[in-house]
């Protein structure tokens, strides 16, 4: 059925509390929708960017030279 009771009114781990910036009293169903969310997220960046011609601009990053921006190329070459 997808539900899980004992979870209910498990407190959250403080490494999940910290990482995803959850309230103090959050509870495990709290961390799986996160996760959950943060999942969705890296989804729709994966298919986006695979959708790409191999010249494509990569539309996450700006023209502003931040995270090693190469111009919006994606870098074909992998790490120097």
């Amino acid at each position: 059925s997808g539900k899980l009771p004992e979870w209910e009114n498990k407190p959250a781990p403080a490494i999940a509390i910290k990482y995803w910036q959850l309230s103090e009293d959050a509870v495990m169903r709290d961390v799986l929708m996160a996760v959950r969310a943060d999942e969705a997220c890296h989804r729709h960046v994966n298919h986006t960017l695979s959708d790409l011609p191999a010249d494509g601009k990569n539309p996450f990053i700006g023209n502003h030279g931040q995270h090693g921006n190469n111009g919006g190329q994606i870098d074909q070459q992998g790490p120097a």
